[in-house]
């Protein structure tokens, strides 16, 4: 009889934990509380989204990474064009130690997919002009794609990447 408990036990064991890979291999189910919900306004959450992206161009001119404090979540990751990954505060120190001098940062081709009320992931190229250290002049283009999430009802970047695609970059970490 205790042979029989003990196998009793295993087989339910094995049950509950095939249950979560049986419903994820259901087209139609989603774990409670993750359905995609769409049902705020699309257009509005891509104009928010692009308005608060135009703040890193601000911030990269001005050379004030806390113009971004709004939009940046606390434990957000980024990856820079040169594959280097960091925190927030990585990110912060490295906008603060730049020596280049920026005439313009601008955005262009800004693409926000909303996947839910609350998860966004846009992306587009910038372009940034301007004259390193050494006085040479420069024009940057790069590829990027910025995660976000809306928490406590603001928008906030969690993860970032960017690509250089043309340009000098070797004055930059």
């Amino acid at each position: 009889m205790k042979f029989n408990s003990i196998i009793i036990f295993a087989l339910t064991l094995a049950a509950l934990a095939a249950a979560p890979l049986v419903r994820a291999q259901s087209p139609t189910a989603s774990p409670a509380g993750t359905q995609a919900r769409t049902s705020g306004d699309k257009a509005a959450v891509e104009a928010k989204i692009k308005e608060l992206g135009n703040l890193w161009g601000k911030a990269i001119m001005q050379k004030e990474p806390t113009l971004l404090d709004p939009i940046i979540a606390e434990d957000f990751v980024g990856t820079n064009s040169k594959g280097k990954v960091g925190t927030k505060n990585e990110m912060y120190t490295e906008m603060k130690g730049d020596t280049d001098t920026y005439t313009s940062a601008a955005d262009a081709d800004v693409k926000v997919h909303v996947f839910s009320d609350d998860v966004a992931v846009a992306t587009g190229s910038s372009t940034e002009k301007g004259k390193g250290k050494e006085g040479k002049e420069f024009t940057r283009r790069f590829r990027w794609t910025d995660t976000w999430m809306q928490r406590g009802g603001k928008w906030q970047v969690v993860a970032s990447q960017s690509t250089l695609v043309s340009g000098d970059d070797d004055d930059k970490d």
